[in-house]
């Protein structure tokens, strides 16, 4: 199996993952618009259309995983002077191809954590839904977008710079060997 089509078949994997998180997020950000509706008379549709919004990008991004994985693992792959892909099918490919799957899972997560984070957030600086389910405080929720906002870093670094990260593995591992 090509280096290629291991990291296609990872990516199909997150997409599937994507796919049943995005369904799982759908329904309870649904459950919890129901509470919300019979908790406050007011209408709110910045909760409502950031909802959707996030329902649909996972959505999105699960169907663009599943559907054309060779495309976005050619996406992610560092590409030689012509254009292509670098792949010679040795164990560093497979290293780096590992190393952006894990980004990409990190990715799902952590995009979909900061819209949630931030709405809560903002709802809590705005003492609208104060009382509601033993609300926590803004800072609490300040300090998991910070957290949110690293494990984007991390992931998109996997992604991006996946030859990199194997580079220093490979001269940490080699390091006292010389």
């Amino acid at each position: 199996m090509k280096s290629i089509e291991l990291l296609a078949v990872g990516i199909r994997v997150v997409g599937l993952v994507t796919l049943i998180y995005a369904i799982q997020t759908g329904f309870q950000q649904f459950q919890a618009f129901v509470q919300f509706q019979s908790n406050i008379q007011e209408s709110l549709p910045l909760f409502v259309y950031a909802s959707l919004a996030q329902a649909a990008v996972l959505i999105a991004a699960a169907l663009l995983m599943l559907k054309f994985p060779v495309s976005v693992s050619k996406f992610l792959l560092p590409k030689s002077e012509d254009g292509g892909p670098i792949l010679d099918g040795s164990a560093r490919d497979i290293e780096i191809s590992l190393l952006t799957v894990i980004g990409v899972y990190i990715l799902t997560w952590a995009v979909p954590d900061l819209f949630y984070n931030g709405i809560w957030w903002w709802y809590s600086e705005h003492g609208e839904t104060s009382n509601l389910w033993d609300q926590r405080g803004p800072n609490e929720y300040a300090i998991n977008q910070i957290v949110t906002v690293i494990e984007i870093a991390i992931g998109l670094y996997l992604c991006l710079r996946a030859n990199g990260l194997s580079n220093l593995i490979r001269k940490l591992r080699e390091a006292g060997s010389k």
